[in-house]
């Protein structure tokens, strides 16, 4: 049989319901400092038709029926439907459905053994100055190879070949 306590006095209120077993408690308590626990042994569920919301200080988690959202001052979290979005500050990772998409001031990718960036359609590397270096080996492959500099171009190396 369950055992239920009230308890009232100058530092709050408690209400303690347990159950057979030392697990099955359902504790809570309101404190006149502004402090409250809420204590379940076994399930706990909470319904909203549209939000559900806990703020901490500066932190945020909310639940709506679009997304599950965290946030914590510039940085968040967000899960929808077929998409997650990690940002931290004005740096933005962000995972769709066939579709992966990293924006930052400054990306780094490395690989300590090998790295491979691999298309099977079409592949672009575009930047104000790029440059593609290797301490052993370079090679550049293609059905058709095209090299253009619209001021000049420079093809050097102790043995150099074209044609």
């Amino acid at each position: 049989m369950a055992k239920h306590a009230i308890a009232m006095n100058s530092d709050g209120i408690s209400v303690a319901v347990k159950g057979k077993e030392e697990k099955e408690v359902c504790n809570i308590q309101y404190k006149s400092a502004g402090d409250a626990v809420l204590q379940i042994g076994n399930e706990y569920s909470l319904k909203a038709e549209k939000t559900i919301a806990f703020v901490v200080g500066d932190i945020t988690v909310k639940v709506t029926t679009d997304e599950v959202l965290i946030q914590k001052s510039s940085t968040s979290i967000s899960l929808k439907d077929k998409d997650i979005k990690l940002a931290v500050g004005s740096s933005v990772i962000e995972v769709k459905d066939g579709e992966i998409t990293l924006n930052a001031d400054k990306v780094s990718i490395t690989g300590s053994s090998s790295l491979s960036l691999k298309s099977t359609s079409s592949a672009s590397l575009q930047g104000g100055s790029v440059a593609v270096k290797a301490t052993q080996a370079a090679s550049v492959q293609g059905m058709t190879v095209d090299i253009k500099g619209t001021t000049s171009t420079t093809v050097k190396g102790l043995t150099t070949s074209v044609g």
